[in-house]
């Protein structure tokens, strides 16, 4: 295995896999994927639900790509990160707001007005 270091390391072990049944590491080669940080996870996760026989499987992935990619593509307006959920603001119509910031904006409508907004 490659011993260099930093992002361009290559294969090594960074994780181990352990077997649920049984508790101990798996023997075998196993390759962990992290597609909500990296773009090849994704491409090598659509292959794989193109190619496995698992059509179970494959609609789980499929599922749980397709929420990461929509993820992605969602962002609050007040702080400009990415969420899975986020509400219509109680500033304005056409803003969207994360939990945190909603938070926020709860605690200061409440000190500076005494009005509550609710829960997120």
């Amino acid at each position: 295995m490659n011993k260099l270091s930093g992002s361009e390391r290559g294969l090594y072990e960074k994780y181990t896999v352990i077997n649920n049944k049984t508790g101990k590491p798996v023997k075998q080669f196993t390759f962990t994927l992290s597609p909500e940080k990296d773009p090849a996870a994704v491409a090598a996760l659509q292959e794989y639900i193109k190619v496995t026989t698992n059509r179970t499987l494959a609609e789980e992935l499929k599922c749980h790509l397709e929420s990461i990619l929509r993820m992605d593509k969602v962002k609050c307006d007040y702080c400009g990160k990415h969420f899975g959920e986020l509400r219509s603001s109680p500033y304005t119509e056409d803003g969207e707001m994360c939990s945190t910031c909603w938070k926020m904006a709860r605690e200061a409508l409440l000190a500076s007005y005494g009005e509550d907004i609710g829960e997120f």
